[in-house]
């Protein structure tokens, strides 16, 4: 594994998250949807 460089003239920090309620629900809809394809896509094969 390898470092990630930095693109010029552009700083990338890493700050803690601030979802609300609302944004948590949709995020972990769409894994669980993701996951449930990935699922159903490894089964057909």
């Amino acid at each position: 594994m390898g470092y990630i460089r930095e693109p010029e003239n552009i700083d990338l920090m890493v700050a803690p998250s601030t979802f609300t309620v609302q944004d948590r629900l949709i995020i972990s809809t769409i894994i669980a949807n993701y996951k449930i394809k990935s699922i159903k896509s490894k089964a057909k094969k």
